[in-house]
């Protein structure tokens, strides 16, 4: 997970590949799991929020650690962590996330 956040912090959101100074960079992370190396998660996290981006965080199954979804999201994190059961169950946050990731405040 943390080369996945370091790709987006590193690669997605990088002037040679369409990023543009001034607007705002947000990226959706989706986890069905917990890393092994929650560690290296949160300094790749840590680097991207330091960065700008803005981490927003979807959970899917109960297989997830809650409190690493929490050291990944922004702040505030009860508004940039969500949860559902199962990819099927997206839609249900699908407005929510949607909203939060286009007019969201992020204290990155």
């Amino acid at each position: 997970m943390s080369s996945a956040i370091d790709v987006v912090r590193t690669e997605v959101f990088s002037a040679s590949n369409g990023d543009r100074a001034g607007n705002r960079n947000v990226a959706i992370i989706f986890i069905h799991g917990v890393s092994v190396d929650q560690a290296a998660v949160m300094r790749a996290a840590s680097a991207a929020r330091r960065e700008g981006i803005a981490l927003l965080v979807v959970g899917v199954t109960d297989n997830v650690d809650v409190r690493q979804m929490d050291s990944i999201a922004s702040y505030p994190m009860r508004s940039n962590v969500f949860r559902v059961q199962n990819y099927y169950s997206f839609i249900n946050i699908l407005t929510g996330l949607t909203r939060t990731a286009c007019n969201g405040t992020f204290l990155i």
